[in-house]
């Protein structure tokens, strides 16, 4: 404030005013002028000496930001209107309008890429179950968790129970978990002689928190060597529950070792998209109808509308960043809103093969799902999106960089005039009508 206050003195003295100033706040910082008898026009002059320090205050006291220019401000315009977009689209009127998860009122076309039968859900197979065994995810892992139970007894019970370790639980109770079973199985090798570090209490609210409430937790503990008793504490006590390990089973430093390194390396169940084939007949002279999708197909969960809202509005500051190819490709990532895509494929007779696929795959997916169903191997066929009349390739693009996400119709094209049919006759037979 001094140094602002002698280049100011310095500026009006120029002018023929001596201007006072105290240290108060900014607002009240304004010039008392005091005129010097041997100067004219003294009105004039204090005029264009407050003119001057007001000026010099408001560069003084403003941001130290930098002024935008009019190509950066033309950005941030831009992109606080796709953001404005973003939030009328996360919200859960406009998107199921977009969607056309709504019936479109009788007298709107429906255009060809959209489809009306109910899908249910998003269904998954794993090897453990069988691919014959397909079940939303919810389903598929309760079924997995009756699966590993009844391997507990059995002498994998120690991989059983890391894949239940793993496969169904979150990550922050899992990583508990195995820290906490981690360091009761380091203390046990580090002292297998001291029996006070071979017993739990299961009452214990630490064990409680990161053990047991871990499914497959305990099965682990118990798979290692650890049995439940009951053991009365010290004094007239009643009783209470512990995990003991015997001295036996703890001089087995190489089973534990082992099993903690497995438990430490382990892997959830790996599961798989189920294409969930269907077959359909389609009348030629009718559009086909949209689909109501479940929310299964979206990426995005209420607290990760929210998450997603935040990204959306640190893209504006992005926009008059210089960034790497490689930060844009991750950005491009974060932008994908659904997780599953159905693709519908009609075929040049009339029918539809629809089956479900994630939208990160790719186009040659598509086909390895089609090829199977069709009656001779020798067919070759490229797909054509038929809105843009034009054939799509894959060339290392997913389903999401095609626009076919989170659902599309597709054309299946004969390289060679065929006259059909194109299906084989299992196939055509469990046609339903669309």
């Amino acid at each position: 404030m001094g140094i602002f206050c002698s280049c100011l003195r310095m500026c009006c003295e120029e002018s023929g005013e001596e201007q006072r100033f105290t240290n108060e706040s900014s607002s009240s910082l304004i010039p008392t002028t005091v005129y010097r008898s041997n100067q004219g026009g003294p009105v004039d002059r204090v005029a264009a000496a407050d003119v001057a320090a007001q000026a010099a205050l408001k560069r003084i006291l403003k941001d130290d930001k930098p002024q935008l220019t009019t190509t950066q401000k033309n950005i941030q315009m831009i992109a606080k209107r796709e953001l404005e977009k973003e939030r009328r689209r996360d919200d859960p009127a406009y998107r199921i309008k977009e969607l056309g998860l709504e019936p479109a009122p009788a007298q709107t076309e429906v255009p060809e890429s959209d489809f009306s039968p109910v899908i249910l859900s998003v269904y998954f197979t794993c090897d453990f179950l069988g691919d014959n065994v397909a079940r939303t995810k919810t389903e598929l892992f309760d079924k997995l968790e009756t699966y590993l139970k009844t391997q507990l007894e059995t002498e994998n019970g120690v991989i059983s129970a890391i894949y239940m370790i793993y496969s169904l639980n979150h990550k922050q109770t899992k990583d508990m978990c195995i820290d906490t079973i981690g360091k009761y199985v380091s203390n046990i090798l580090e002292h297998s002689d001291d029996p006070k570090y071979r017993k739990i209490k299961m009452s214990n609210k630490a064990f409680q928190e990161r053990i047991a409430a871990c499914r497959g937790g305990m099965a682990f503990l118990k798979a290692i060597g650890f049995e439940e008793r009951q053991e009365a504490p010290e004094g007239d006590a009643e009783p209470e529950k512990f995990l003991v390990m015997s001295e036996g089973r703890a001089q087995n430093t190489s089973g534990l070792v082992n099993s903690l390194e497995a438990l430490k390396k382990g892997q959830s169940v790996p599961i798989k998209l189920h294409r969930n084939l269907k077959i359909y007949k389609v009348d030629p002279s009718k559009r086909l109808q949209a689909p109501e999708l479940p929310q299964d197909f979206f990426d995005l969960g209420p607290e990760e509308l929210k998450k997603e809202q935040r990204l959306r509005e640190e893209e504006t500051d992005k926009l008059t960043s210089l960034r790497t190819q490689e930060m844009r490709s991750r950005d491009v990532l974060r932008k994908y809103r659904y997780k599953y895509t159905l693709i519908r494929v009609r075929t040049p007779d009339n029918f539809v093969i629809e089956g479900t696929f994630g939208v990160y795959e790719s186009l040659d997916a598509v086909r390895q799902f089609v090829c199977p169903t069709l009656s001779s191997e020798t067919i070759t066929f490229q797909f054509k999106d038929p809105v843009a009349n034009k054939v799509l390739s894959a060339e290392g693009k997913s389903l999401n960089d095609l626009g076919l996400a989170p659902k599309a119709i597709i054309h299946m094209t004969p390289s060679d005039s065929l006259p059909g049919p194109f299906l084989k006759k299992e196939h055509i037979a469990e046609a339903e009508m669309l």
